[in-house]
């Protein structure tokens, strides 16, 4: 990382200072109140970290069941432990976000934001905050961004999904010296230009959805641009693959640090050090449960189901994400480290499995370790079916028809079973409805385009 010059730090410190402290007063915000006040709470003890969710966890569960009509309708019993209280309430699903987002809602409270997520798993959810409740969001949100080396500022190359940006957000791209590209929109040669073009003004940071981080890993080999020089790569908005963060860093020279949150606003976990995702307690109960929504083992897949303690205007209290996760088992802090628990791995949706025959759950990580060693196929989908499963798959020139056997002996060795494993060639591969890359394509959903041969 490239030390910061005497300029760049002055302007850091006049972004800290002055300009966003007067964003929260025009806006009515707490961005940097909230952002400080996590500078503090991230390096709090374990107890300290515990003490803070139970207090916030309490005072959460109360507000939902004497203010909020629909958790008043519940008619739940309270308990003197907040977290037995948490378990009596049901599973909340974005299905019923959708049915019942009026009763949801605290009663009185006005000046709220609509927030709409992508639905990319199928169900589009839309919940409501307020000003101060998306301020503490984008604070989180920073703060992890700092782990990464960021600081409020530095250039940033980010991508997203918002091509109108709006006056407040254009100004703040601005001010932040944020260069703004919308993602899944532009081709290899677009993406080439963009990052000749931070040879004049560097960037420090390079920001965005895995996908499309990759994508610009992809057009900078294809261009021979390796001397962008970025300090760190953010990931964030679809699933980060191990074979992505291979060509991310080895094309552009930096350390890619994921992070794990939700469009509703929840800030799960993010990495800072090595592979594992600290889970944010006194702004989150993280809970991973089995099918029978049970608690699961550290060290075993759970399905994530989230409440967020620091929104009262549409509280979210066992949101279920779709997710999969596992826990890492707890233990002492690292020297150096932070104190909050941690998820081990993040596995993505439920709908990103396959049951086989045998009981055996696969996840995309099943698929993608077994293709990375496979570069005659340039890209795959996979189409679960009752006995096994279909591989559409777009091939490389050198593909022959010696590799769907020898893949499928691969597949039958990593997955301990010999399931069917039926081969489509096609010429594309859709993405899902959000636009993003999608490897586990959901059973009953229509085939890619294609040529239609199979191997």
């Amino acid at each position: 990382m490239a030390p910061r010059t005497a300029a760049e730090r002055a302007y850091n410190g006049f972004i800290e200072r002055l300009v966003l402290p007067t964003g929260d007063r025009i806006l009515r915000t707490e961005f940097m109140a909230t952002l400080r006040r996590w500078r503090r709470i991230q390096h709090l003890p374990g107890p300290e970290l515990a003490r803070l969710q139970r207090q916030n966890l309490a005072a959460l569960l109360e507000h939902a069941s004497t203010r909020v009509p629909y958790h008043q309708g519940l008619g739940i019993e309270r308990s003197d432990d907040p977290y037995e209280w948490l378990r009596r309430f049901p599973i909340l699903t974005k299905s019923t976000l959708r049915d019942e987002g009026d009763r949801l809602c605290t009663p009185g409270v006005e000046g709220l934001i609509e927030v709409a997520s992508s639905g990319s798993s199928g169900f589009q959810s839309t919940v409501w905050v307020s000003p101060a409740e998306v301020s503490r969001t984008q604070a989180i949100q920073t703060l992890w961004w700092e782990w990464a080396g960021y600081r409020l500022g530095d250039r940033l190359l980010q991508t997203g999904m918002t091509p109108e940006r709006g006056m407040v957000k254009g100004v703040k791209d601005r001010l932040l010296r944020t260069t703004y590209v919308v993602a899944f929109g532009l081709n290899d040669d677009e993406m080439a230009d963009v990052l000749r073009a931070g040879r004049k003004r560097p960037w420090r940071h390079l920001g965005g959805y895995a996908s499309n981080l990759d994508a610009f890993a992809q057009a900078a080999a294809a261009a021979g641009i390796d001397d962008v020089g970025f300090d760190s790569i953010i990931s964030w908005g679809d699933k980060l693959f191990a074979e992505y963060r291979g060509r991310l860093e080895s094309q552009f020279s930096a350390p890619v640090h994921d992070l794990y949150g939700t469009t509703e606003g929840v800030c799960i976990a993010s990495q800072r050090e090595g592979s594992a995702y600290y889970v944010m307690t006194p702004h989150v109960v993280v809970e991973l449960l089995d099918e029978s929504w049970q608690p699961v083992a550290p060290g075993e897949l759970g399905r994530v189901v989230v409440t967020r303690l620091d929104a009262t205007s549409m509280p979210l209290v066992r949101f279920y994400l779709g997710d999969l996760a596992v826990a890492r088992p707890d233990g002492p802090t690292p020297p150096g480290g932070l104190a909050f628990p941690q998820l081990e791995r993040i596995i993505g949706r439920d709908t990103d499995t396959i049951r086989t025959p045998g009981g055996r759950t696969l996840t995309v990580h099943t698929f993608t370790g077994v293709f990375e060693f496979v570069p005659e196929i340039i890209q795959f989908a996979i189409m679960p079916a009752d006995d096994g499963f279909t591989v559409e798959y777009r091939p490389a020139p050198e593909f022959d028809a010696s590799i769907p056997p020898r893949v499928t002996a691969m597949l039958h060795e990593v997955i301990g079973e010999p399931v069917a494993v039926r081969w489509q060639a096609v010429d594309r591969i859709a993405p899902s409805p959000s636009g993003k890359p999608q490897i586990i394509r959901p059973a009953g959903a229509p085939p890619s385009g294609g040529s239609g041969s199979e191997g």
